[in-house]
C-alpha cells in the first residue's frame, strides 16, 4: 500500500500541479515600465515631502527642527525601496535580455536599462554618499548579499562610462518602444539627447573636485552628435494615470501636495522661494503656492479661491520684523517647528521691567488644513492667516508627468558651462531661454490652469493690476535684480536654476552643496543661549535656534489668542516706536539645535536594515569618507560630513 501510495503521488506531479493562468516570468516590456515608474516614485513621498524640499530651502515642513534637521529618517525609504524595486528589476532585466541577445538585438534595451540604472544610484550617491555601484543589484541575479560599496569618486566615473558606453549602444538594436518605455517612447534620438543633458549635470557636480575632468565631460555631451535638449518637448519625464489606488501609477510628488493618500505632509513653499518671487513679482507664485483648506473630493486638500481680496506679493513679517496685516501668502518659517507662525506677541504691562511676570497674548496661526469657510467673517480671518503650501490643484494632480530632467536645466547648465568655460552658447542667452522655459513648463505639464487663471483675475482686481502669465516672463526678464549682471554669475545662474528644480528637492539640495548658493538658503543659524522662565518663574537655560517677534503694549489687530503666561524669554531687545511699532523684539528660543547643531545637513544616513545585513561594508564606507571629507560646524554627527564633490 505504502508503495502504491509513493508512486500515485509522485506520477505527473508537474503536469497536475501546473497552473496555466500563473506568469512564471514578468515580461521585459512590463518590467522595463515598472522600473521607470519605480525610479521617479519609490518613498517619494515621505522623502520629498518632510526632507528634502526642507533641505533644499524650496520647501518648508512642521517637523525638521529648523536649520538643524533632527531626523532624516524618512530617507530610509527612500534607499531601501530604490534598492528592492528599481535595482532589483533592472538587474533582473539586464540579465535576461544579455542571454538572449546572441545577435545585438537587445542591445539598445540594455542600454536604456543601464541608462536607467546609473541616473537612479547618481541620486542615491548624491544622498548618502559611498553606495554599492558594481555589485547593485547582484543579490537578486548573482546571490551578493553583502554588495561591497564603492567610493563616490568612483561611483562617479562609472555613472560616466555607463551613460557613455549607453548612448553609443541604443544605436544597435531594438529599443522598448510604445508604452513599454514612458519616457521616450523608444525614440532613440530624445534618449541620446537626454544622457548628454544628464552628463551635464553629472559633469558640473564634480566641478570643484576635478575642474578639468569636469570640464572633459561637459564639453563631450555638448559637441556629441545628438547634442543636448534644445526645447520642453525633449524633456525626460513619466507619464501617469489614476486608476485607483496610491501605488506607483500615479504621480508620488503630487500624492504628497494633495494629500491623495488621505495624510498630507504639511508641505508649505519654503521661505526664500516664496519672499524671492515676491520681491521680483514672479507670476509663477500662482502655480506654486496658494491657501489651501480641507478637501471633500479623493483629495485630502485643496486651494482655496474664496477670498474676498488676493494679493500674493504682499510680504508677511519675517523673523525680526514688524507685524504686516492682510497678507495672503504667509510663509512657514525655517526657524519655525510646529507651533506654528508666531506673529507677534502683547503685553499687559506698560513697564519693561515687569516683563517676567506679565500676562502675554501670541498672535499665532495654525497650519493645519482648514474646513471651506461658511460665513464672511471665516473667509476674512482664513484670506489673511494661511500659510503658503505647495498649490494642490496644480502641483498636487496625480496624473501630472513626473520630470526627470527639463530643457530649463539644461539651459541653465549651458549658461554655467559658457561662463565657466565660454563653451556652450552664450551665457546671457542662455540663462534668459532657462527662465522663459520655466515659465513655460508649468502650463505644460500642471493641472489647473483655470485655477490659475481664476487667481490672476482675483489678484487683478483686488491690486488694479492687468497681469498676464505668458506675458510676465519678459516683464520679469527685466526686473532690477533678474536682469542679467544685476549680480554675480554664478549667483545669477544658480538662483534661477534652483527655483526651476521646483519640486525637485533632492536636486536643488545637491546643488547647494556644491556650491552654497543661492546664497537665501543658508547653510546655518548660529546657536545661542537663552533663559526662559518656566509658568513659576523659574528659569531654564537652553541652546537652541532664536528668532526675534515683535512685542506690542497693545494689539495691533483686533483681538488675539492668549495664552502662554510666565513663558517670556529675557534678553529684550529695544524697540522704537508706540503704539504702531513694535516696543521691542524678543528672541523667542523654540528650537535646540538638534544633531547638526543648527547646521544644514550634507547627507543622509545609512538605513538601520542595511546596516543589520551589510554592516562590515557599511561602516567601513562610513570611516573611509569621515576620514577624507570634513564636517561641517562643531558636530560630529555622520549628517554634516560633506560629500565628495560638496564645497
Amino acid at each position: 500500500m505504502l508503495a502504491i501510495i509513493a508512486i500515485a503521488c509522485t506520477k505527473d506531479f508537474e503536469e497536475i500541479n501546473f497552473n496555466p493562468n500563473k506568469n512564471t516570468e514578468i515580461n521585459d516590456e512590463y518590467q522595463f515600465a515598472y522600473s521607470q515608474l519605480a525610479h521617479v516614485g519609490g518613498n517619494m513621498y515621505y522623502a520629498l515631502g518632510s526632507t528634502v524640499l526642507p533641505l533644499s530651502g524650496l520647501g518648508n515642513h512642521i517637523y525638521p527642527d529648523g536649520q538643524a534637521f533632527r531626523d532624516l529618517s524618512a530617507l530610509n525609504g527612500y534607499w531601501n525601496t530604490q534598492f528592492t524595486t528599481t535595482i532589483k528589476n533592472l538587474a533582473d532585466l539586464r540579465s535576461k535580455l544579455q542571454v538572449s541577445n546572441e545577435n545585438n538585438q537587445n542591445d539598445a534595451k540594455l542600454a536604456q536599462v543601464k541608462i536607467l540604472k546609473a541616473i537612479t544610484l547618481h541620486r542615491l550617491t548624491d544622498i548618502f554618499g559611498d553606495i554599492p555601484y558594481k555589485e547593485a543589484g547582484k543579490g537578486f541575479v548573482d546571490g551578493v548579499l553583502s554588495p561591497k560599496y564603492d567610493n563616490q569618486k568612483d561611483v562617479y566615473a562609472y555613472i560616466i562610462a555607463d551613460l557613455q558606453e549607453a548612448r553609443t549602444q541604443l544605436e544597435s538594436g531594438t529599443p522598448f518602444t510604445g508604452k513599454s518605455d514612458l519616457m521616450y517612447a523608444g525614440d532613440i534620438t530624445k534618449w541620446q539627447k537626454f544622457v548628454n543633458s544628464y552628463l551635464m549635470r553629472v559633469g558640473m557636480r564634480m566641478v570643484n573636485v576635478n575642474a578639468e575632468e569636469a570640464k572633459k565631460v561637459v564639453s563631450d555631451a555638448i559637441s556629441h552628435s545628438a547634442g543636448v535638449m534644445t526645447s520642453l518637448d525633449d524633456d525626460a519625464t513619466v507619464s501617469h494615470e489614476e486608476l485607483g489606488g496610491a501605488g506607483i501609477h500615479i504621480n508620488q510628488s503630487a500624492a504628497v501636495f494633495s494629500g491623495y493618500q488621505r495624510r498630507w505632509e504639511e508641505c508649505f513653499v519654503g521661505e526664500p522661494f516664496v519672499r524671492e518671487m515676491q520681491d521680483t513679482k514672479d507670476a509663477r507664485i500662482f502655480w506654486v503656492a496658494s491657501q489651501y483648506v480641507k478637501s471633500s473630493t479623493a483629495y485630502d486638500i485643496e486651494a482655496w479661491e474664496g477670498q474676498i481680496d488676493y494679493n500674493p506679493f504682499i510680504k508677511g513679517a519675517h523673523s525680526g520684523e514688524p507685524y504686516i496685516p492682510n497678507v495672503s501668502l504667509r510663509t512657514w518659517r525655517p526657524d519655525e517647528n510646529e507651533l506654528g507662525d508666531l506673529q507677534y506677541i502683547t503685553v499687559d504691562v506698560a513697564d519693561l521691567g515687569e516683563l517676567a511676570n506679565a500676562n502675554i497674548g501670541i498672535k499665532l496661526t495654525g497650519f493645519s488644513p482648514r474646513e471651506k469657510p461658511t460665513t464672511p467673517e471665516e473667509a476674512e480671518f482664513l484670506q489673511y492667516n494661511c500659510f503658503a503650501a505647495v498649490n494642490p490643484t496644480t502641483f498636487g494632480n496625480v496624473t501630472n508627468k513626473s520630470i526627470i530632467m527639463s530643457y530649463d536645466e539644461v539651459c541653465f547648465l549651458l549658461a554655467e558651462a559658457a561662463h565657466r568655460w565660454q563653451i556652450g552658447g552664450d551665457v546671457k542667452s542662455n540663462y534668459e531661454n532657462g527662465i522663459r522655459a520655466c515659465f513655460a513648463k508649468y502650463p505644460k505639464y500642471l493641472a489647473g490652469a483655470d485655477h490659475v487663471e481664476r487667481m490672476i483675475a482675483k489678484y487683478n482686481q483686488s491690486a488694479s493690476d492687468n497681469l498676464d502669465y505668458e506675458a510676465s516672463v519678459e516683464e520679469y526678464l527685466q526686473h532690477p535684480a533678474i536682469v542679467w549682471g544685476a549680480k554675480d554669475a554664478m549667483e545669477q545662474i544658480v538662483l534661477e536654476r534652483w527655483k526651476a528644480l521646483f519640486p525637485n528637492g533632492f536636486e536643488a539640495w545637491a546643488l547647494w552643496r556644491r556650491t552654497k548658493l543661492p546664497k537665501v538658503v543658508v547653510e546655518n543659524f548660529p546657536m545661542e543661549e537663552f533663559a526662559t522662565f518656566t509658568p513659576e518663574g523659574e528659569p531654564i537655560t537652553r541652546l537652541g535656534l532664536p528668532f526675534y517677534v515683535p512685542v506690542y503694549y497693545s494689539d495691533p489687530e483686533e483681538g488675539f489668542i492668549p495664552g502662554f503666561e510666565g513663558l517670556v524669554p529675557d534678553g529684550w531687545i529695544p524697540g522704537v516706536g508706540y503704539p504702531s511699532n513694535p516696543v521691542a523684539y524678543i528672541p523667542w528660543m523654540q528650537n535646540a539645535g538638534g544633531v547638526t547643531e543648527g547646521y544644514r545637513a550634507e547627507r543622509a544616513e545609512y538605513p538601520p536594515s542595511e546596516l543589520a545585513a551589510n554592516g562590515g561594508n557599511v561602516f567601513g564606507a562610513m570611516e573611509r569618507q569621515r576620514e577624507a571629507n570634513p564636517s561641517v560646524g562643531p558636530s560630529n554627527h555622520w549628517y554634516t560630513v560633506k560629500m565628495w564633490w560638496s564645497k
